[in-house]
């Protein structure tokens, strides 16, 4: 006689000392986690102290809400147990139940320790979590009693010490202004303090600067719909152009403002990009993922996307740890947001050129010169042409044979740039415009699996390498060609996803840089 033996999933004690490391649940979206659970618990205030241990290059963070606290018969639960089996309410941030035990699992496992007070206005708890030495497992000891009604205030104070983490307290600072301002809006009274000190109250800000209406040279606005799944859900865009810095400077504050850079009319890269707004905060903040195009250059400086996404969709791409998404292109419940983004992207270049002084004056025929030269270039190397898959593309090399050279042109889609011959290569595709003297000298983005450099022809450094004829630009392609594979390499090969989005940050503010102090020089 057959039997059968059903059993559930489980998980062992590696899981949550290894596997489950690996969440996500590190540097600022650590933090966040904890400032969501408050907001979910209805906190109108929530305070932070961020403090550093010089010693041990490690962080001290506590942070205390004034919310509805634990229930304290769900409070070793609501800690300890993995998937919280409590109903989410549609106006809640959380959804899976595990951040909070993600983020304590990662503090203790990386050698903090931490401590939680609570009360729901009765019952004071109080934990210790820490590791055991014996077991090498998380261990969670707690207390409870009953408060006089006087003394019990509702409230939560989670204290974190000795935890790894490069996040600055200018950083997190610089975030919560922008990833809350959905909060704000919700809840007027919400506010949140820094280093438990009044005075230093954070100033929400909208990085779709709802209140500046629409003018030409400035900005506009863009209100559409994408289809998913059978819903329609709604896009605000934002399109910044060139004189918007200069009109609005004093507007700029800590999020959009370029450090360092009072001459600069240009908005900070990776503020550009989408805005997905889930509930009370933005799950991305610009860094610019631009869906159907994985890395926006700085042709899209100003463009901002912001998407509501209502929590009755379960399935859209939002990670656990809530700070990022992942579009995949084969996904085709995606397909009509990326053809809506599209076309904002191309009426955007179009109006944006203008304000920037327009197209090259290089010809077409120097420019497929280029690409042939740079192609044949990679070609030859060989590892080269996987550059771009490294950054989610799926092309390398590819050639396309034509029978006659005669027969027609090809036209690559936004490209603006016609092509003879009886073959073209898709590794690398050179561009040049008119972008100010302000702007990068280069930038790189990704477009169908193509890496495609966008010269400023405006720039100095770009006027000196012309002098030496396009054999010259050719080389110096190549050559950032080379570079940026550099970067990308070294980009993919951390773990740590911020530490991967810093690296390539960190390579534009460097060519920003570059350029404009060689504008300096060389006009002197």
């Amino acid at each position: 006689m057959k039997t059968t033996d059903k059993q559930g999933f489980k998980a062992n004690k590696h899981f949550f000392r290894k596997g489950a490391r690996h969440l996500g649940f590190e540097g600022l979206s650590r933090l966040l986690e904890l400032v969501d659970n408050s907001i979910d618990a209805e906190a109108d205030h929530i305070n932070i102290k961020y403090t550093s241990n010089k010693n041990t290059k490690t962080k001290n963070i506590v942070i205390e809400d004034s919310g509805r606290g634990f229930d304290p018969k769900k409070f070793y639960d609501a800690i300890m147990v993995w998937g919280d089996t409590r109903e989410y309410d549609n106006t809640d941030i959380g959804n899976f139940g595990i951040g909070m035990s993600a983020v304590f699992n990662e503090v203790i496992q990386s050698g903090g320790e931490i401590k939680i007070e609570t009360s729901n206005g009765d019952v004071f708890s109080e934990a210790d979590l820490y590791i055991d030495e014996k077991d090498n497992e998380v261990t969670f000891d707690y207390e409870q009693n009953k408060q006089a009604h006087n003394s019990g205030i509702p409230h939560t104070m989670i204290k974190m010490t000795n935890v790894k983490t490069d996040l600055t307290i200018e950083n997190l600072i610089k975030h919560l202004k922008v990833i809350y301002y959905p909060t704000f809006v919700n809840n007027p009274d919400f506010k949140i303090y820094i280093e438990g000190d009044k005075n230093k109250q954070i100033k929400f800000v909208d990085p779709m600067y709802r209140d500046i209406t629409d003018e030409s040279n400035v900005c506009k606005t863009y209100n559409k719909t994408f289809n998913y799944k059978g819903q329609e859900i709604d896009i605000l865009v934002k399109a910044f152009y060139t004189d918007f810095v200069s009109k609005y400077e004093n507007r700029l504050k800590d999020w959009d403002k370029v450090k360092g850079k009072k001459e600069s009319n240009w908005l900070p890269i990776t503020n550009s990009g989408l805005y997905l707004r889930y509930n009370g905060r933005y799950i991305n903040v610009g860094n610019r993922l631009m869906p159907g195009n994985d890395h926006g250059g700085h042709n899209y400086t100003g463009l901002r996307f912001e998407i509501k996404i209502p929590k009755t969709i379960e399935d859209f791409p939002i990670n656990v740890n809530k700070s990022k998404v992942t579009f995949d292109k084969s996904n085709t419940d995606l397909q009509d947001l990326y053809r809506v983004i599209k076309s904002i992207k191309s009426e955007y270049n179009r109006d944006y050129n203008k304000t920037k002084g327009g197209n090259s004056t290089m010809s077409e025929e120097d420019l497929q010169k280029i690409q042939l030269i740079v192609n044949k270039l990679v070609q030859d190397t060989g590892v080269l042409r996987t550059m771009m898959n490294k950054f989610g593309g799926n092309t390398g090399v590819q050639k396309r044979k034509r029978t006659k050279v005669k027969q027609g042109t090809i036209r690559p889609k936004g490209s603006g740039i016609k092509r003879t011959g009886n073959q073209w290569s898709k590794a690398f595709e050179p561009n040049i415009l008119k972008n100010g003297v302000m702007a990068p000298f280069y930038t790189w983005e990704k477009e169908n699996g193509t890496a495609v450099l966008t010269l400023n022809e405006d720039s100095e450094l770009y006027k000196l390498w012309l002098n030496q004829g396009i054999e010259a630009i050719a080389s110096l392609c190549f050559q950032l060609y080379c570079q940026y594979y550099a970067v990308i390499e070294l980009s993919n090969g951390t773990s740590d996803s911020e530490r991967e989005e810093q690296i390539l940050n960190d390579y534009d503010e460097l060519v920003l840089k570059m350029t404009l102090d060689s504008n300096k020089y060389l006009k002197s």
